[in-house]
């Protein structure tokens, strides 16, 4: 999965931390501190994280410089 799926609405509606890090090109354990930071919003299921495919496309929104998510295509 590159960054250009996360807007495809094929992809699953609920992300894993490993792929949002794949995506972000960041570690697990940097999702994970955003995720309990409060900067990155997940849900848990169980004892995992799972962050809303619609919540992380918002996110990139917000703290992209390019302004919106024409930067990520």
């Amino acid at each position: 999965m590159d960054m250009s799926d996360l807007f495809n609405q094929d992809t699953p509606s609920m992300l894993r931390v490993g792929e949002v890090a794949a995506l972000l090109q960041v570690s697990g354990n940097t999702v994970t501190r955003w995720i309990r930071q409060g900067k990155l919003p997940a849900v848990r299921v169980g004892r995992c994280w799972r962050i809303p495919r619609d919540d992380m496309v918002r996110w990139l929104d917000a703290h992209s410089t390019t302004g919106g998510r024409d930067g990520f295509r």
